[in-house]
């Protein structure tokens, strides 16, 4: 039963706030309320506690229990950088929304971890000379001997970066600005990050790339570069780095460049997309930057590709499997499955740790389907292993 007679959070209904991407002003409008007085319902410093009825009133306009106000954080976490692939273009409150979605999705991987052995985070070390050269032909040739993907197509890089310990989630960023960004927090004095994807944009071989440029983020950028204190000069810079790691981690100039035996001719991608699983813009791009074609050669393939539409959809999207990160949903339904707990204990295991929101969405966070913390199942004690190490 909640008691009351606790101390309301600030930091809990700001947190709720920003999650729904509300200004204090319009959370105050839904519940009859000015955006002074929301303010100081927030205040870290002289904080006013709201009434019962109001305190009901915002759970209901936050869709957050009413319990999640009264329940201070026993982990303390600190969002530190979040780097969206749309910066400069996204609304400032989609941003804010999506980076408190990657903080409830980090909470709710290290709260698995408590009961799954997850794969290590395995991150090779970058030669500094390189990373100072940009040398990404170095810096991708000595990740994949690392990782032991050769100089092969790249299947499910989803799969790849889970098996080494990356924490990813797919969502619904309800915008097609944000294609992909990935999220820094410290948690308890550990830095932390999330790869997040958005679902709005059915492509595989752009999901691919996004990955790929988040992963580059990860290896090239970490937490030594505050995104908020970039000029948008700067911005596109670490942009560019991320797409040349990109275009290099998934096409490979020795290999690829063997494959390109009749650059010029733009059915030919769509050939070459089936074996690499790239775009066929991605691919033409690539094909210039190795000077396989001249600048005229590509202006032109542009332009043809274009005209058909590619900018939006290219041949193969509507065939393409489209991957999804797995390896937090396998972990909780093992666990369901196995007994460990029912749903109901298993959502008031969350709870306690701070994760508290309804059961439909805990499960778009992590990509259950609808309904699967709704199963009873009876209580086992068990703590179970992944084997993740298949790339496909």
């Amino acid at each position: 039963m909640l008691d009351i007679t606790k101390k309301f959070y600030g930091n809990k209904l700001k947190f709720a706030r920003l999650y729904r991407g509300l200004s204090m002003e319009e959370l105050g409008e839904r519940i009859g309320k000015s955006k002074q007085i929301i303010s100081q319902y927030e205040s870290e410093d002289d904080p006013q506690s709201p009434s019962f009825d109001i305190v009901s009133d915002m759970s209901e306009t936050l869709k957050f229990p009413i319990s999640f106000f009264y329940t201070e954080d026993k982990e303390d976490v600190e969002e530190i950088n979040t780097y969206f692939r749309a910066l400069l273009s996204s609304n400032k409150k989609d941003k804010i929304t999506q980076s408190k979605k990657a903080t409830v999705v980090i909470t709710i991987y290290k709260f698995l971890e408590k009961y799954i052995e997850f794969p290590k985070l395995n991150i090779p070390k970058i030669n500094q000379k390189d990373l100072e050269d940009k040398n990404y032909y170095n810096i991708v040739k000595d990740i994949r001997k690392f990782w032991n993907l050769g100089d092969k197509p790249i299947n499910n890089i989803i799969n790849v970066l889970e098996a080494n310990g990356f924490i990813l989630s797919s969502v619904n960023t309800n915008t097609y600005d944000i294609d992909a960004f990935t999220h820094y927090v410290k948690r308890n004095g550990e830095k932390i990050f999330c790869i997040v994807l958005g679902n709005e944009k059915k492509s595989f071989a752009r999901r691919q790339f996004s990955t790929a440029h988040e992963l580059a983020h990860v290896l090239l950028h970490g937490t030594a570069i505050d995104v908020n204190t970039l000029s948008r000069e700067e911005f596109r810079e670490i942009e560019k780095e991320a797409d040349k790691f990109a275009a290099e981690f998934l096409l490979p100039t020795d290999s690829f460049k063997k494959d390109l035996i009749y650059p010029t001719n733009l059915k030919f991608y769509e050939e070459l997309k089936k074996k690499w699983k790239v775009s066929i813009i991605a691919m033409i791009m690539r094909a210039a930057d190795l000077q396989v074609i001249t600048k005229n050669q590509l202006q032109y393939l542009i332009k043809q590709a274009y005209s058909k539409g590619y900018r939006n959809i290219e041949p193969l999207d509507d065939t393409l499997k489209i991957y999804e990160p797995t390896i937090m949903k396998l972990a909780l339904n093992m666990l369901l499955d196995n007994n460990r707990f029912t749903s109901k204990e298993l959502l008031n295991e969350l709870s306690k740790n701070a994760i508290e929101l309804d059961s439909e969405e805990i499960e778009d966070l992590i990509g259950l389907e609808r309904g699967t913390l709704n199963t009873e199942n009876e209580e086992i004690n068990n703590v179970i292993k992944i084997d993740f190490r298949k790339n496909d």
